[in-house]
């Protein structure tokens, strides 16, 4: 009973701003109807119901009015039929279907559990000023009708008679219900990337939070887990990505899923809604030391269950993408480890900018037409290895001033030649391309990029960081100039 009391809360009453009166400006009727009865807010009305799984209670005043307000009234109200129906459509254009009868209730105004046949009949005393019809909705029964019959309109519209008679143009209500299912979503969405190195802590929490989208008046239970490995090859699949699903054991939820029987686990969660929250906690802890090194991983997070069926999930705030990687330590760069043919003098620092502490300079490439950017590579910088790797991070910061020359397109190419450092080729040469970037790249000043992890068959001593095209141009094909503020390198050798 307390749950039905609290969905009749959920609707947009019109009983509860007008119980207190029911003089409503119909000074018009005065003259001719000494007392009337009317409803209170007749005509066409919206209202939403909430599909949470319970029957959906509407309050309708029936008031009485006129000239002589302690008379006395006798009045029914009654569904109107098929043939009323057809002409309230013709008379106003509209094209309404009555709601069936099995879908909705009178009941009585003191026991809601009570339904009554109708007419409904009211009797008002000299000190009565309005009653209540209740009317009782079967909320996911009216759902499946319409889901079933997207076509048709329905409208439940109700009739009062009375005697005295009830005056023209105010007899009629027509309730028309939209039904309206509860969302859950998670608060936090879309692809959340995390790099580890041998420095980064063992274990590393993340936050969130699992979201009903309405006022919430119920207790109930949603479980968190995750997607599966035929999902993630559908993502990869669509996003040109390569993301291993992550282990079992590299992570847990909190609060852990337990189910009815006592049995838990901590590759899912329970989350608890209680009555009066519209949201509730988790988090997933992950241990970096049950990862591979360089393999890109996804946790996609997502609400798989909740005790109660009748709530959807947001199709668009649906998935928490957790993406990690475990890095090789940062190899130190140095100012005699980099060159460029394409270094600007009078614009910043050169290249001693890319490797200073802190990055608040920056190097640019030529702009004034002096040199032509490589045809596969445009402006480049090298870097000089004192050992050879087979896997690579880079990381850079665009220019921390401004972002008029920020990278745009990048190409990454290997070699083992040392002849080949600082010498343009239009085919490549010597030099191996081993990965390439287009998009997703940032626009904005002073911001970090960590690139996706490359990996040459083959060990190399000497890296091309390209950029090939920039916000100024492409750089492959005139001389328009980037700009950086700093380089990072990881690198391992797994070919050993």
């Amino acid at each position: 009973m307390k749950n039905r009391k609290s969905t009749a809360c959920l609707l947009i009453l019109a009983a509860a701003a007008s119980l207190t009166g029911c003089e409503d400006s119909r000074n018009e009727y005065l003259e001719d109807y000494q007392t009337m009865i009317y409803f209170r807010n007749g005509g066409e009305q919206d209202i939403t119901l909430y599909r949470v799984g319970e029957d959906t209670w509407y309050e309708i005043p029936v008031c009485k009015g006129g000239r002589d307000l302690e008379g006395t009234a006798t009045a029914t109200v009654v569904s109107m039929n098929r043939t009323q129906i057809d002409i309230y459509n013709m008379d106003n254009g509209t094209d309404y279907t009555q709601l069936p009868g099995e879908y909705w209730d009178f009941v009585e105004y003191d026991n809601e559990t009570v339904a009554i046949e109708e007419p409904v009949s009211l009797t008002f005393t000299s000190s009565d000023s309005w009653q209540v019809v209740k009317v009782r909705m079967h909320t996911n029964e009216i759902s499946a009708l319409e889901e079933a019959n997207p076509d048709n309109t329905y409208v439940l519209a109700l009739q009062v008679y009375a005697d005295p008679k009830v005056s023209p143009d105010i007899n009629i209500i027509i309730i028309r219900p939209t039904i309206d299912i509860p969302q859950l979503s998670l608060a936090n969405t879309g692809v959340v990337s995390n790099y580890y190195t041998s420095g980064s802590p063992l274990s590393n929490d993340y936050s969130n939070n699992a979201v009903l989208g309405m006022d919430n008046r119920w207790d109930f239970n949603v479980t968190v887990g995750t997607e599966d490995q035929d999902w993630l090859s559908s993502y990869n699949g669509e996003n040109g990505t390569s993301y291993t699903l992550l282990p079992a054991d590299a992570y847990s939820f909190s609060p852990a899923y337990e189910d009815e029987d006592g049995t838990s686990s901590t590759t899912m969660s329970t989350v608890q809604f209680t009555s009066g929250s519209s949201r509730s906690a988790f988090s997933v802890t992950v241990n970096r030391n049950e990862l591979e090194l360089l393999t890109e991983y996804m946790l996609p997070v997502t609400i798989t269950d909740c005790s109660k069926p009748e709530f959807a999930v947001s199709e668009n705030d649906a998935h928490w993408l957790l993406t990690f990687r475990l890095d090789p330590d940062e190899i130190t760069l140095t100012e005699s480890m980099l060159s460029s043919p394409f270094t600007v003098s009078g614009d910043g620092a050169g290249l001693i900018a890319l490797v200073s502490d802190p990055t608040s300079n920056w190097w640019h490439s030529n702009y004034n037409g002096t040199t032509t950017g490589d045809a596969i590579y445009g402006h480049y910088i090298d870097i000089s290895l004192s050992e050879p790797l087979t896997d690579i991070v880079l990381s850079y910061q665009t220019r921390t001033s401004n972002n008029n020359g920020v990278p745009t397109h990048i190409v990454i190419g290997v070699t083992s030649d040392q002849n080949a450092v600082g010498t343009n080729s239009e085919d490549g040469g010597s030099w191996a391309q081993i990965g390439e970037l287009a998009t997703g790249l940032p626009a904005d000043a002073g911001v970090w990029c960590t690139l996706p992890a490359f990996h040459s068959e083959t060990p190399f001593s000497y890296i091309r960081f390209g950029i090939a095209v920039s916000a100024l141009g492409d750089l492959r094909q005139r001389d328009s100039g980037t700009a950086l503020s700093g380089l990072r390198l990881y690198g391992a050798n797994t070919a050993n």
